[in-house]
C-alpha cells in the first residue's frame, strides 16, 4: 500500500470517528462536550494542517468559522 493511500485511509477513519463523536447540537457550555473537544482538538488540527492549502482554507472557513458554502465560495472567488 502506498503512503498516500495509507494516509487517505487514516484520514477517512479519523474523520468518521470525529463525526461519530460530535453531538447533534453542539453545546460549548457542556463539560462533557468541552472535554471531548479538548481531546479531539490536537488530532483535528494536525489533520487540517496536512491538507493542501487549496483545501485547508475552505475547511477552516466552513467548519471552524461556520461560514456557509456560498460564503466560502464568494470569499475564495
Amino acid at each position: 500500500m502506498t503512503e498516500a493511500r495509507a494516509d487517505s485511509i487514516r484520514r477517512c477513519t479519523l474523520e468518521r470517528q470525529v463525526v461519530a463523536m460530535l453531538p447533534k447540537a453542539f453545546d460549548a457550555e457542556s463539560p462533557k462536550q468541552e472535554a471531548a473537544w479538548d481531546e479531539l482538538r490536537p488530532a483535528f488540527h494536525e489533520e487540517v494542517r496536512t491538507l493542501p492549502e487549496k483545501l485547508r482554507i475552505p475547511v477552516i472557513l466552513s467548519y471552524l468559522e461556520g461560514k456557509t458554502n456560498e460564503e466560502v465560495a464568494a470569499l475564495l472567488q
